[in-house]
Parts: C-alpha cells; structure tokens; sequence
C-alpha cells in the first residue's frame, strides 16, 4: 500500500508543477516532496498496526494467522480495497484528469503569446518539444493510473 501511496503523492506533485497558480506551485519544491515521502511512509508503518489486534496464534500449527469472523473479514476487505486500492487509484486519475487540463491550458496560452508575424524556428522548436514533453507526461501518467487501477 506504500507504494501506491507514493505515487499518488507523486501525482499531486506533478498537479502541483503543472498547476498555473502560484500557490499551488510553491508545493511542487523538492523539500516538500522529501517531507511528503518521509510523512507517507511514516503514517503507512503506522496505520496498519491496529491489524495486530486480529491476529490470534493457532494452537494446531503453532503460527500466528489473522482471525477472519464475518465483522473482523468485512472491515479488513474494505479497509484494503478502500485504502488500498480505490482511494490512491481516484486520486491518480483525478490528477491525471488535472493536469491535462492545466497542460491543455498552458498550450493554448502559449498560442495565444506567439505573434504570428514574427514565429521563429527557434519558438517553433521549443514549442514542440515542450509539446511532445507534455505529452509523454500524459501518457505515463494514464499509464501508471490504469494499471494500478487493473492490478
């Protein structure tokens, strides 16, 4: 569920770098990312402790396994499948969703910047590598997204 989770955190702060608000921007700095990973993994070696309290030792095999009552079984599959799964999946596809929205507006602003009079090969160039660059992020990120989501 780490794993998930930090590249759900990763997702936010690619929103944040691709976001056209200031505020939201000054997220997107290395020292906050470091923090942010240090308080994922911290509260994810934290949240699951309260399973130690279902875990009884069987007597005939002389190993420790999880007691699966139906109240106990149901709030353990929610508890996985909400956290686990459905929650870091939204939130991948969310900010998926956002940034190509923000992408989407940063291209046409830059069309909107460029005088037509005067294109250079050069501003040509750097637009359309900065292009293909937000593509490639796109992709990747619907990538991971739907396969986290199939997986």
């Amino acid at each position: 569920m780490m794993g998930r989770w930090l590249v759900a955190v990763a997702c936010i702060d690619r929103y944040a770098l691709t976001s056209r608000s200031s505020r939201i921007r000054k997220f997107a700095q290395v020292h906050i990312a470091r923090y942010t990973i240090a308080c994922t993994i911290v509260a994810w070696l934290i949240l699951p402790i309260h399973m130690i309290i279902y875990y009884e030792i069987n007597p005939v095999a002389n190993i420790c396994t999880l007691s699966y009552s139906g109240s106990i079984a149901f709030y353990h599959s929610t508890y996985t499948i909400t956290m686990g799964d459905n929650l870091p999946a939204t939130i991948m596809i969310t900010t998926a969703i956002l940034i190509l929205y923000n992408l989407v507006m940063k291209r046409n602003l830059r069309r909107q910047q460029v005088n037509p009079n005067n294109v250079t090969a050069r501003s040509n160039a750097n637009s359309s590598a900065q292009r293909i660059h937000d593509q490639q992020a796109l992709v990747m990120l619907f990538v991971q997204a739907s396969f986290y989501c199939v997986v």
